[in-house]
């Protein structure tokens, strides 16, 4: 397998960010969540795995399970995390 490098991981990143459903989308089950979440784990998990399954993996768990008025903080968790990935990989390139 081709290692991602920190250029093509940042550009994966920005468009995770970009293409982030909303809030609404995470309550009603709409199927582009799953698609989202899917892609932002990859990109989480090919940046740090370890951090993404402490910080990440646990914030778009219950993004699945909750109602919206909760829906809030983790949404914040998950957006805070990719932007560390983000913000860390533009230091590095």
């Amino acid at each position: 397998m081709n290692k991602v490098t920190p250029e093509q991981l940042l550009a994966e990143v920005d468009d995770v960010l970009r293409s982030m459903p909303t809030a609404y989308a995470f309550t009603s089950g709409n199927p582009e969540i799953y698609a989202w979440a899917g892609r932002a784990s990859a990109v989480a998990h090919e940046w740090d795995a370890v951090k993404a399954t402490i910080k990440f993996d646990p914030a778009i768990s219950k993004l699945n399970s909750k109602l919206q008025p909760y829906i809030a903080q983790d949404i914040s968790q998950a957006l805070t995390f990719l932007h560390q990935v983000r913000h860390d990989l533009c230091m590095r390139t």
